[in-house]
């Protein structure tokens, strides 16, 4: 058995760390497309609430390019928000689009 396997098998130790060839740097210049919104298109909130709890409360904002194509334009977190919190963020994502983005909620 390799030192590297019996550190993960035995020890626990993460060992993917140690063979990775990218950093998380270069991963998220090259995989991170910037972020903005142009007054055109028909935008959609989706959202996935998870109050108190350790999970994250998660709002995707899409947009209709056309007919057959929507791409993500935004996504942001929150943790252990109330119910009125998170509507008021809600409020507040709808208000940065030009055009009203359409809300659909899940509770998780």
């Amino acid at each position: 058995m390799s030192e590297l396997r019996y550190a993960q098998e035995y020890l626990g130790q993460f060992i993917d760390d140690l063979r990775r060839f990218f950093s998380d740097k270069l991963i998220s210049a090259i995989c991170s497309l910037k972020r903005g919104h142009s007054s055109r298109g028909e935008y959609f909130l989706g959202s996935d609430l998870a109050r108190m709890g350790e999970d994250l409360s998660s709002f995707e904002i899409l947009k209709r390019i056309d007919q057959d194509n929507i791409v993500q334009v935004d996504n942001q977190t929150t943790s252990k928000q109330l119910t009125t919190q998170t509507h008021d963020k809600i409020l507040e994502l709808n208000k940065e689009e030009p055009k009203a983005p359409q809300t659909q909620n899940e509770e998780s």
